[in-house]
């Protein structure tokens, strides 16, 4: 995470990237597969690139610890939880170079502890432990072509609940206002 040249690579494939997106549309936010921007050198690239891009928001990983007892038996839970501390750690890092600049982030996440296989109960938990503020809730919605030779079964259920009007509704009544960022930027 130190090596200059790689880092130099990192942020070419940055600008590489920003310019390509611009052609077709604005960018409204900052994040990436696998979170590996909250490695703190290629977080700093980030805000770098973000801001001459004029790009607003960055994607930040203060997800608080909560239990879904039917859950904890999967697993990808300890794999989830080792991410999950991980995050956090490298997040409060990231947090405090984050306020030397104009970029604005999530205040809280939701979706490294049930990665793989959340559903409204983990949605809905993680809620419980959030004040109402700006809160990224990440999927891996997958719609396959055909449901029977899938692999990633729980994936598409993820799909599905992105699409369930009960779960917004709960969302709301738990105080909090569903919005992209797009609606951060207008």
């Amino acid at each position: 995470y130190n090596n200059k040249n790689f880092l130099n690579q990192i942020e070419k494939e940055l600008r590489c990237q920003a310019e390509k997106v611009l052609n077709f549309h604005p960018v409204s936010h900052i994040d990436s597969h696998c979170h590996y921007h909250s490695i703190p050198s290629v977080f700093n690239l980030f805000l770098k690139v973000a801001k001459e891009y004029n790009v607003k928001f960055i994607r930040t990983q203060s997800e608080p610890f909560f239990i879904v007892p039917y859950k904890i038996l999967n697993p990808k839970f300890p794999v989830n939880i080792a991410k999950h501390f991980l995050l956090n750690n490298l997040t409060r890092i990231n947090k405090k170079n984050l306020e030397n600049t104009t970029l604005d982030s999530n205040k809280s996440f939701i979706g490294a502890l049930y990665s793989g296989y959340m559903d409204e109960n983990s949605i809905l938990q993680g809620l419980k432990h959030i004040n109402t503020e700006l809160t990224e809730i990440i999927f891996h919605p997958y719609l396959p072509k055909n449901l029977e030779n899938t692999k990633r079964l729980n994936n598409y259920r993820e799909f599905l609940i992105t699409k369930t009007p009960l779960l917004k509704n709960k969302i709301k009544e738990s105080g909090f206002e569903l919005i992209s960022f797009k609606n951060l930027t207008d």
